[in-house]
This record gives structure tokens, sequence and C-alpha cells, in this order.
């Protein structure tokens, strides 16, 4: 949800920091970056997605594969394949377990499943930037800086929405350098603001090119998710009758074929319990949804159902869905439509 209010600007402000993708709701397996609680009016509050689940995974993958110190050695003379072959080992548990990588757009508070180029470069700069030590505290004061900028008493001036183009372009020279590619291509200043989007007040020579080698959207990948099985701390669908309520998995029992489920939606009341067992049978895997995702919906609560597209996501997955026949239904619970596969 977006804690902090909507920031307009009387003009258009361009920021590399905000990539372009499609909105859609996090889940606790997914690795997020970018919040919106990069500020210090908020305190210790600001370190909040440390403790998120998926990013939790992501980091403990990392340690456990070399992280940081090993990926800092690939920049020794070893071919970038090495690099590749580091960050699918980091991303397997997370793509195995349905996480996908998703980046906060501070103007709006939306979560966006970006480009695969985007995002590659994002989880290379961060495994380089490592989760402590004097490169974690320059880059995440850096964060803090444009926290300021972004929702300080001085936003909207002229001054802030400068800061905001030359910190970007600070950090990008900092760390854009640590991405592996194997190829640095110098590009002329109007490629580099079709590219990076980057304020005119700001100067980048070069860019570094990414070649995605990978979709990291959870959906297609190299590495192939787990369908025939669940896992601990994974978010999935109940069905009671003919309705779905939203659900976490507790704890996974593969020999008795059940699951022990957290439940939760806006009208949990009715079935009485919270906590449960359920057989593998009843729930379904939840899938990540993006605006512009093709769904098949109970319109209206009517029990006749119709195809269409979501156009606008809201908190806990509810959706605004224009039918294909023209028609228009908002705030459409999670468990009156399935995404068209």
């Amino acid at each position: 949800m977006r804690p902090f209010p909507i920031v307009e600007y009387p003009l258009p402000v361009d920021d590399p920091a905000v990539p372009e993708g499609l909105g859609t709701i996090p889940t606790r397996q997914d690795v997020l970056f970018g919040s919106r609680l990069d500020v210090k009016s908020i305190g210790a509050f600001h370190r909040w997605l440390e403790f998120h689940p998926g990013n939790q995974k992501f980091q403990l993958s990392a340690k456990m594969n070399g992280g940081t110190p090993l990926y800092r050695s690939y920049f020794k003379d070893l071919p970038p394949v090495f690099v590749h072959a580091l960050v699918d080992a980091i991303m397997e548990p997370v793509i195995a377990g349905g996480g996908r990588i998703l980046y906060q757009d501070y103007r709006t508070g939306d979560w966006l499943h970006t480009d695969d180029g985007f995002t590659y470069e994002i989880l290379q700069k961060s495994l380089y930037v490592g989760f402590e030590g004097p490169l974690y505290q320059v880059h995440k004061e850096l964060q803090l800086l444009l926290g300021d900028a972004r929702f300080g008493y001085k936003r909207e001036t002229s001054m802030d929405r400068n800061s905001i183009g030359l910190l970007n372009t600070f950090e990008s020279r900092l760390f854009d350098r640590f991405v592996h590619t194997g190829t640095t291509q110098t590009r002329t200043q109007e490629e580099v603001k079709s590219r990076f989007r980057v304020s005119s007040s700001a100067v980048i020579d070069k860019v570094i090119l990414l070649t995605p080698r990978r979709s990291w959207n959870g959906r297609s990948s190299s590495i192939i998710p787990k369908t025939d099985n669940f896992v601990a701390g994974e978010d999935v669908f109940v069905s009671f009758g003919m309705r779905k309520y939203p659900a976490s998995i507790l704890n996974v029992d593969d020999k008795a074929q059940t699951v022990d489920l957290a439940i939760y939606g806006m009208d949990i009341q009715e079935l009485g319990y919270i906590i449960m067992t359920a057989n593998q049978s009843s729930i379904e895997k939840s899938q990540g949804v993006y605006e512009g995702s093709r769904v098949w919906a109970n319109y209206k609560k009517t029990g006749e159902y119709f195809s269409g597209t979501i156009t606008r996501l809201l908190p806990l997955a509810y959706a605004d869905i224009v039918y294909d026949d023209g028609s228009f239904e908002a705030r459409v619970p999670p468990e009156m439509y399935n995404l068209l596969i």
C-alpha cells in the first residue's frame, strides 16, 4: 500500500531510478527493490525490506553461493559467464519458489515488473554493493538522500528536481561500472536520455548495455519453477465450494498430502477460523497478477463468467476489469477471477 501521498510535479521529471513495467501485487516470495521507505523521517523502519521473506531468501542464497566476495572477484579479468552462472545459482531458490523481482515506483507506490535488462542490472549491483559494510552504507545513504529530495519539505522545488537527477547520476557513476556484461558502448547524449530518461542537469558518458539471458518474472525462466509440490511460506489459494481464499502455507506434509494454512482476506470471518489443515488437492499456487493480465471473472458475483483484462490493481489483489464486450467492473476481489493462461 502507499505509505506517502502521490508526488505531483508541475512538469514530468526524468528519473533513471524509475523503470517502466507493468504494475503488480507483491507476495512473500518476491524480491523487492526501490522502496518508498528510503526516508529518514520514519527512522529504523527504512530497513523494513531487509526483513521481507523474499529478500531474506535472496540474501541467504547469495551468502551460501559466495555472495559479495565471490561476485567481486569476477571483475578480475574473468569471463562474464562466471557472473551469469553465479546469478543463476543465487536466483534458483527464489524462482523455484515462485518469486519474482519487483521494483517500486516511488511516485505512485506501485510495484512494477520491469524488463529483463533493468532487473539483471539491479541484481548484479545489489550483489556488488552487498548487504553490510562501507559500500552498503554509502549506497544506502545515497538512497536516503534521494528519499529526502523526493519526499522532503522542499520537494517540488527546482533544487530538489535537479538533486534527483544529480544524485542518480552520482549513484550510476559509482556502481553501474560493476555490472558485468562484457561490453560497454559509448552513446550520444540523446541516446542516453532515451535509454535512461536522465534529467537534463545530469550527464552520463557511458552506458552499460545489458544482455539478458532469462526472464525473471517467475513464469518463464531457464530455472523451471517447481509445480508438483508446495513449500512453506508460499502464497496459494484454498477453495471452499465455489469460492477461493488467499492463504500462506505454514507447513507441508507430503506423506499425508496435506498443508497447514494461514488464511487471510477481507471476509475471513465467514470461515470461522484462520489457521487450518487442507488437502493439497484443494489449493492452487498463486500466480503473478499484472495490470494487463487476461482473466476469467465472475461478473458482479452473478455466477456468469466472462473474459476480460485487468486495467488497474489495488491492494489485496482487488482489480478493475474491462470485459471483452466493453463492460466494466471495479474492485473485483481475487477469489472472483482466474488468470487465463
